[in-house]
């Protein structure tokens, strides 16, 4: 079990967050396999949306707790929710490309 770096370059959701408000290292998941050298493929769910093999620089051996199970717990909210929406979109109102990488939509 390793605790994986994920990048908040590598997350849309992320990337205007200052990285001093987000958690250094993630939840532990499980290694599947080396591959080569310098990296590992991982188990990440399926949400994330990122390539499972990762660098040695992006893991850290996880060392469970096992005399307090409190301490493992984290104060902070977990970075990799991702957002979901109770309602459909009926139509799209308006569309403005401002700029290829920057676009919003006004949704009915």
């Amino acid at each position: 079990m390793v605790m994986v770096n994920f990048y908040p370059r590598h997350f849309k959701h992320l990337k205007n967050v200052h990285k001093i408000l987000l958690r250094r290292y993630e939840e532990p998941f499980p290694i599947l396999k080396k591959i080569g050298k310098v990296a590992y493929k991982v188990e990440v769910p399926t949400h994330l949306e990122i390539h499972p093999v990762i660098h040695v620089i992006q893991l850290k051996a996880f060392n469970e707790d096992n005399e307090d199970e409190k301490r493992k717990e984290s104060h902070r909210a977990p970075v990799l929710v991702t957002k979901t929406y109770e309602h459909e979109v009926e139509e799209i109102m308006v569309h403005d490309g401002i700029h290829p990488s920057h676009v919003e939509y006004w949704v009915k």
